[in-house]
């Protein structure tokens, strides 16, 4: 996580992150390791 609002928000996001299906990525039929980024916006909360 790059930026968090606060708790709740990271919950959520975590929450949803971890509800997809993900495909294990391969190259040559091996396993390989990627990064991935999700970006989420929040809309009408303010930091503080």
């Amino acid at each position: 996580m790059v930026e968090m609002i606060d708790v709740a928000s990271a919950a959520d996001m975590i929450r949803i992150s971890n509800n997809r299906s993900w495909v294990e990525a391969q190259r040559g039929g091996k396993p390989v390791s990627v990064e991935v980024k999700y970006p989420m916006v929040f809309r009408g909360i303010k930091k503080s």
